[in-house]
């Protein structure tokens, strides 16, 4: 009892203090009368710990909203629920038609796209048990199917990430495994996909510090070469191996780097997020940690590393944080922090719009949860599609303190400006597009962030990739880097909606013999109205640099300016207009048999009179037959 008097009257104290402190109230809790009132309790209090039971954001029936998973508890048996999202935050409970099995006691819960048909399934993580794959069937009814992925044996894996590491287009799958069953580090895992089945790579490759006890990890491409690195938080840093920054060398193999670029930190690390933080290029980080404080790792570009900067920006909370999330809640065009406490005040700080330079701290505004719940797992989705952030938090029921409810639907009712949402979908890369990098320029500030997966903490977010405009009503330049390396453009965009971008994509259509005819196609369905390019090259490499620092992925040379001749009889129809979003050059073989087996290379962009939108990544490879 003496336990909860103080517990209380810490949370009590923190929360009159941060009243104190607050801007402006941004959130309404709208709970009743929402359909979540009847969601399974969190009831996950484990032996060594507390640590929550996951839910998470998913558009399970493709209408283009976000539905909620919630996992059930772990000993009160509680059904998993599913909740069908019906606008203006109103939910129906669909679980009936899911098809879950049974609840073998869950931690983190996790949807993609795993199989690439352009639907969500769940991956559920349970506690010393065997893995639950769901995959969706397209009705927004689920399989289990883990064996037949190859998901087999028992993990502790608390957290789970998906991310292309190999870039073939499909969602690989990192296992984050804690402590087993007799106390001890259990190493992470990472798994390939096949397309139809996970299987293990790099058998004694680092990829897990050793004696780590993993609580968290995300693919994060720190150094921006395309390639999806990894980053691993670590619980009990002090005891066991600190969290530890792994270089992805052109998915081949792992290398640990986190000495060299200021990334080793030995904390209790529990939930994580990243982005462009001030706008300025590099990626920030933020980590949840223990009291006193957490961790925000700012790249700085002059030393090639990162900075601890936790201090500098005021963002050491003081409390024992978990869930994490870098979101522009007030749409200003600037990404705020939001940080999830156990038994004390959530704490939204306002990023204040300044270069990190500036050293300025970020301002503590309300906070919408009461102090004395018990918090671990919280997602951040617009669940009403109103372009502004909302939050969804769950509670922990304790044997000395029990949850009044168990989710908390908080709207965002902060003053409306504009906004946007990417929506990107994947053909040569995954079909959900993670691992894309995103910019965007409205007036003369830029932004940008990636499409990521499993940041938080046990959960996954709203997969929509969002950005504030402030006053601005038009995103003048888009620009997206697919997984691919395909870089496209697009310009004048208009505000306050979601917006599908389709990756542009290139191939051969049919067999280069000699005496032949065969398309070199293009498909970019985003850039309709626009013009495209073919080109051809007889080598790949060295790249050529275009004005604006993107690059075409072959050396120009006499074949390009041949192809690009108008009326040349090698490429006919190589410069045209898309014609809803399709297009493409014959190529028209002469039928000489001394070019047989004669290699070289297709590539395309796509322009208007405002320059070039799309330059497409790798090259068609052609070899004549």
């Amino acid at each position: 009892m003496q336990r909860v008097r103080s517990v209380l009257f810490v949370a009590m104290a923190d929360a009159f203090a941060f009243a104190s402190i607050a801007l402006a109230q941004v959130f309404v809790d709208v709970t009743s009368g929402s359909g979540l009132e009847g969601a399974p309790r969190d009831d996950s209090l484990y032996p060594d710990g507390v640590y929550g039971v996951g839910m998470c954001a998913l558009d399970h029936d493709g209408d283009g909203d976000v539905d909620v998973f919630v996992a059930g508890g772990v000993f009160n048996g509680s059904q998993h629920r599913l909740y069908r999202n019906d606008g203006n935050m109103q939910f129906t409970d669909v679980t009936a038609q899911a098809g879950f099995g049974p609840n073998l006691g869950v931690r983190a819960a996790q949807s993609a796209d795993i199989d690439n048909d352009g639907d969500d399934d769940l991956l559920l993580c349970n506690w010393r048990r065997r893995l639950q794959l769901y995959i969706n069937d397209g009705t927004g009814h689920f399989v289990e199917s883990a064996m037949a992925w190859g998901l087999t044996g028992q993990t502790s894996a608390w957290g789970a990430t998906f991310g292309d590491f190999d870039r073939d287009g499909l969602l690989d799958l990192y296992l984050a495994n804690r402590l087993n069953a007799n106390a001890s580090p259990q190493p992470s895992i990472l798994y390939r996909n096949l397309g139809d089945r996970f299987v293990r790579v790099f058998d004694g490759e680092p990829v897990t510090a050793p004696d780590a006890a993993t609580l968290f990890a995300v693919f994060i491409d720190f150094d921006e070469d395309g390639w999806p690195d990894l980053y691993t938080v670590n619980d009990k840093g002090t005891s066991y191996a600190p969290n530890q920054l792994f270089r992805n060398h052109a998915g081949q193999w792992f290398e640990p780097v986190g000495e060299t670029f200021d990334a080793v930190d030995a904390m209790y690390g529990m939930g994580c997020d990243f982005v462009d933080a001030f706008c300025d290029g590099g990626v920030d980080f933020f980590v949840s940690d223990r009291a006193p404080d957490h961790l925000f790792r700012v790249w700085s570009p002059e030393r090639g590393r990162f900075r601890d900067e936790t201090q500098t920006f005021g963002v050491a909370g003081g409390h024992l944080g978990w869930a994490v999330h870098f979101r522009d809640f007030d749409n200003d065009g600037w990404f705020d922090l939001h940080v999830v406490h156990q038994f004390a005040p959530n704490h939204l700080y306002r990023n204040p719009a300044q270069p990190a330079a500036a050293e300025i701290p970020w301002p503590l505004v309300a906070n919408p949860i009461s102090p004395v719940e018990m918090q671990l797992c919280a997602i951040a989705a617009d669940f009403d599609d109103d372009g502004r952030i909302d939050l969804l938090h769950r509670f922990t029921d304790l044997p000395f303190l029990a949850a009044s409810r168990s989710l908390a639907l908080h709207r965002n009712v902060s003053p409306q400006r504009h906004w946007i949402g990417i929506e990107t979908r994947g053909t040569t890369s995954n079909r959900q597009g993670y691992g894309a990098r995103i910019e965007l320029r409205a007036g003369n500030d830029w932004q940008r962030q990636w499409r990521r997966h499993g940041v938080g903490y046990l959960g996954t977010n709203d997969r929509r990739v969002h950005f504030g405009l402030g006053d601005r009503t038009t995103v003048d330049e888009l620009r997206i880097t697919w997984p691919s390396g395909v870089v496209q453009h697009l310009r004048d965009v208009t505000a306050d909606r979601v917006l599908t971008v389709v990756e542009p994509s290139m191939r051969l259509v049919g067999d280069p013999a000699i005496g032949s005819a065969c398309v070199v196609e293009l498909s970019s369905p985003s850039e309709g109205g626009r013009s495209y390019a073919v080109m051809l090259a007889s080598q790949d490499s060295p790249r050529t640099i275009l004005a604006d620092g993107r690059s075409l992925p072959i050396r120009v040379d006499y074949l390009t300016a041949l192809s690009l001749t108008p009326g040349n009889a090698l490429l006919h129809g190589n410069v045209a207009a898309l014609h809803r979003g399709a297009g493409g050059g014959l190529l028209t073989l002469p039928a000489a048999p001394a070019l047989r087996g004669m290699r070289f290379y297709a590539t395309g962009v796509t322009f208007d009179t405002d320059g070039i939108g799309t330059v497409f990544g790798d090259p068609v490879e052609i070899t004549i037959q």
